[in-house]
């Protein structure tokens, strides 16, 4: 079972602390911030994003990390990119958009993109589509708090819970 509280708690204050140490250094670089949840350790999945992160030419920083406890509880990792080229941001993030579509149903893998700052401005708005067991794991809880600390924000505009353990549920967010 998933100790929700304390995982707030650690996942609020990496994020604060990330947010803080970069405010000076990285204001006025475009950025964006990308979770991904699943067992992220397990199939190694966490290597190959990273050597993604490594072999760009974006600099990039890990944000938050919390590996499972147990074989059953998914893993998750915030990355928080940033370059002076926003095609750079695009191009990272359909990369390893990539690498999640490919461990998708081996790993439970997800990745939710939950902030983009252009060189100009936030984005105004996107839409995302977030699928899983998302309750049961707790990853819907992880995903709010993270925005809510992010100062992203968000608006719930669609729900449809799974109604046994073998289905999942969705979540439409419009995230600004």
């Amino acid at each position: 079972k998933v100790d929700t509280e304390s995982l707030v708690m650690e996942v609020n204050e990496a994020v604060k602390q990330s947010v803080s140490d970069d405010k000076d250094k990285d204001g006025h670089r475009p950025y964006m911030l990308l979770q991904f949840v699943g067992h992220l350790f397990d199939k190694m999945v966490v290597n190959t994003l990273i050597d993604l992160a490594v072999d760009s030419p974006c600099d990039y920083k890990v944000v938050q990390m919390m590996p499972a406890k147990t074989d059953e509880q998914l893993s998750s990792m915030t990355l928080k990119i940033v370059t002076d080229d926003e095609e750079q941001l695009d191009a990272i993030k359909s990369r390893m958009s990539a690498v999640v579509k490919v461990y998708e149903k081996s790993a439970e893998c997800q990745m939710v993109e939950l902030a983009k700052k252009s060189s100009i401005k936030l984005t105004t708005h996107k839409f995302v589509l977030v699928t899983g067991h998302l309750f049961d794991k707790a990853l819907f809880n992880r995903l709010l708090d993270i925005m809510v600390v992010s100062s992203v924000d968000f608006e719930v505009v669609g729900m449809k819970l799974g109604r046994s353990d073998a289905e999942t549920s969705t979540c439409n967010l419009k995230i600004s």
